[in-house]
């Protein structure tokens, strides 16, 4: 039994490719144990890997419906349905959250000291007038 069940609104609020993924998950990838690997649920559903992780974000934000993933045995995607699935979910992505955030800050002092020396290198400095000669 899962944590959570859909209600009658669910379903009809999703576009058509998210009720496909919802379709391929739910009831028969309930708990963690249960997962769906990524190919095989690209397969199942006919749907490009890239564009079912979009899809899987879609499901999740805007339906709220609480879909985890995994990357060690079994790996895949899931309907969670447990607190501590939920917990696992929750450290993984926050995890993922703070990794892309530190890239994104180094890249954000990367480029700001790129443009610095750039910047430096292009705007004369008028060093006679300043030191008076």
């Amino acid at each position: 039994m899962a944590l959570w069940t859909p209600d009658i609104t669910t379903e009809a609020a999703m576009a058509a490719d998210q009720r496909v993924v919802f379709h391929a998950l739910w009831a028969a990838h309930i708990g963690r144990a249960q997962a769906i690997s990524q190919g095989a649920l690209a397969e199942a559903t006919g749907i490009a890997e890239r564009e079912l992780r979009d899809i899987l974000a879609s499901i999740i934000i805007a339906h709220r419906v609480p879909i985890g993933s995994a990357t060690s045995p079994p790996p895949g995607y899931y309907v969670i349905a447990t607190t501590d699935e939920a917990a696992e979910t929750y450290r993984m992505l926050r995890g993922y959250g703070i990794s892309i955030l530190t890239r994104a800050a180094v890249i954000r002092r990367v480029v700001s000291a790129i443009d610095l020396r750039r910047i430096q290198t292009e705007i004369p400095f008028p060093y006679d007038t300043v030191r008076g000669l």
